[in-house]
């Protein structure tokens, strides 16, 4: 008795670059898992530190997910009929000047992006001097002949971009040293940005144990929390001593080397479940955390709890990873 031959279906997806109409167009079997597209991005744009980066998708309930690069592709996107990933840093380093020019190059590409959607928070002199650098990059040197009128008016660059910000802006692009190389610009734009208070955080909304609304944000120094756009709270990963989950809190327990700083109890409202490995993280010099969470819904919140839970779930396995490939950089 023969057995019948399975049918290779052929999938198709779309990949989304930095810019969103620059796009390319994959194939995919049922087979393949997420490290199959990864791979073959990341030698068609010639990157080499590939950890640094992540392909987001909408699933079918509308909810942002990263997809798993260890895990098949069909059987994350089930139901999705026209299936579009976006290509995006997903850990931004603590020093982005470790890294190839070519990566730097991305970083910049998409600390623009963040800066445009409002994920970057800054003060309106820095939203200026971050915007002529742009400017500066995307249209060379001032020249009085050809930017001429509002020639910054359907170049958006800042969330909070207003009439006067843009006639600062050209001011200062005027004003700019004639003759730079853009790989100076693009490393002058990093150099800023990887000091403000909310470089490679992703905004999560809660409340705290007060029920005063604010939001938390990751990255490579500890957790944050912010309310209108002001850090008010920083824990840094060497201070973490505990986070755990109580009925609907997230709750950080902070230990401080001084003694004369007050242990400090964070709690904030949130949603979801992960278990993470306290490990080394070699390339900032920070710690990751070690977290035990339970699973909650909570009703009436808006907080993007599947977000919360696919950024936090990945950082200890891949991170980790991260620290074995770069050594003692």
């Amino acid at each position: 008795m023969f057995k019948k031959k399975t049918e290779v279906v052929v999938h198709k997806c779309i990949v989304r670059l930095f810019e969103d109409f620059n796009a390319v167009e994959y194939e995919f079997l049922d087979t393949h898992k997420g490290s199959y597209l990864m791979d073959r991005l990341c030698q068609r744009l010639e990157i080499k530190e590939k950890d640094y980066f992540g392909l987001r998708f909408v699933d079918n309930t509308k909810q942002r997910q990263w997809l798993d690069l260890g895990k098949l592709i069909i059987k994350q996107c089930k139901d999705i009929h026209h299936l579009i990933f976006s290509f995006r840093v997903k850990f931004y380093p603590a020093d982005p000047f470790h890294l190839s020019l070519n990566v730097r190059v991305l970083l910049y590409k998409q600390l623009k992006r963040d800066l445009n959607h409002g994920r970057i928070y800054c003060s309106s002199n820095e939203i200026v001097t971050l915007g002529a650098l742009i400017v500066q990059e995307q249209f060379s040197d001032y020249d009085e002949n050809i930017h001429t009128g509002d020639y910054l008016a359907n170049l958006r660059l800042s969330a909070r971009q207003t009439d006067a910000i843009e006639k600062k802006i050209i001011k200062k692009h005027r004003e700019r040293t004639p003759g730079q190389d853009p790989i100076i610009v693009i490393d002058e734009f990093l150099r800023i940005t990887r000091n403000l208070e909310t470089y490679g955080t992703e905004p999560h909304y809660v409340k705290d144990h007060q029920g005063v609304q604010m939001y938390i944000g990751i990255n490579f120094s500890g957790i944050s929390a912010f309310i209108s756009g002001k850090r008010t709270q920083h824990f840094l990963w060497n201070e973490i001593r505990k986070l755990n989950f109580e009925g609907k809190m997230f709750i950080a327990h902070i230990g401080y080397m001084d003694t004369s700083r007050e242990v400090v109890h964070g709690k904030f409202v949130i949603v979801d479940q992960l278990t993470l490995i306290r490990k080394k993280f070699n390339i900032s010099g920070c710690c990751k955390l070690e977290a035990s969470f339970s699973k909650q819904q909570v009703n009436n919140l808006f907080v993007d709890g599947n977000d919360v839970f696919n950024r936090l779930k990945t950082i200890s396995p891949q991170l980790e990873e991260l620290s074995s490939k770069v050594g003692n950089i």
